[in-house]
This record gives structure tokens, sequence and C-alpha cells, in this order.
């Protein structure tokens, strides 16, 4: 099982960093394993910081998009499961 490189790894935390304006992480933390089906996949696991402002989540399948988006680009096929660990509290925008 290959583990993603150092310079994907950071690209991959440099776009989720980008899309997280207004919303603080308090981890961010990517493992690769095997998932339910036995496929090889990314696992990322992102703990949030409690925010004045509104968590939009129709940010999580633009993120999950965008992550799958630059895998691809560089080379690397497996798919990108995203968990989003929100405080207690956390306010989400309502369409």
């Amino acid at each position: 099982m290959a583990d993603l490189s150092l310079e994907l790894r950071d690209r991959v935390n440099a776009l989720i960093e980008s899309m997280l304006q207004g919303h603080r992480l308090d981890n961010l933390t990517i493992s690769v394993c095997d998932d339910a089906a036995g496929d090889e996949a990314i696992f990322i696991d992102l703990s949030y910081k409690l925010s004045g402002d509104e968590f939009d989540p129709t940010l999580i399948n633009k993120m999950r998009s965008a992550v799958r988006l630059l895998l691809e680009q560089n080379g690397d096929e497996r798919f990108p499961y995203i968990w989003h660990h929100l405080q207690d509290g956390q306010r989400l925008k309502v369409a």
C-alpha cells in the first residue's frame, strides 16, 4: 500500500485549507488504508474549531470533488473519503 508522497500530501493540505475560508481547522490527518470494499483509498479526517461563520454543507461535496481531481491530475486514482467533525453548536448555512 503506497502512501501519498510528501509533495502530494502538501498539495492536498493546501487545497483543503484554501477551501475553508472562515473556518479554522483544529486537526487534519491523511491516511491510506483499504475501504469497506477492500479497495485502497485515501482517508482525510478534518476536525474544526467552533466558528462564528456558518458552515456551508455544500462544501463537503465540493471539497471531495476538488481533492479527487487533484489526486487524478497527479496520477493517483484512489478515492478520497473526507470526514468533517464540527464542534457542538456550530451553525450550518441553510439554503
